[in-house]
């Protein structure tokens, strides 16, 4: 049986990745960015960040990191797990 991907441990509810997708989209388009840029800033290509959005793919859990930290949200914040973006450190 192949592993679940860390996204669909940390969000079961199937429901939860349209928020994840259309969060993705809204923090990127809201920071001016372009999928080129924000591809760069996590390290993955372009066609990667199209794909997240896209909803057919998921960032591992480096890019997901990356991705929280540089919005500067919460990882359950970009799931779908809550609504306040804040990060408890």
């Amino acid at each position: 049986m192949a592993p679940r991907s860390v996204f669909c441990a940390l969000v079961p509810n199937r429901g939860r990745e349209r928020v994840f997708f259309e969060r993705i989209y809204e923090l990127r388009k809201r920071a001016g960015l372009t999928q080129d840029q924000l591809g760069a800033v996590i390290g993955v290509s372009k066609y990667s960040i199209h794909l997240y959005e896209k909803g057919t793919n998921y960032p591992d859990v480096k890019g997901l990191i990356g991705l929280a930290d540089y919005f500067n949200v919460s990882i359950d914040y970009l799931v779908g797990r809550t609504d306040n973006p804040e990060v408890n450190r």
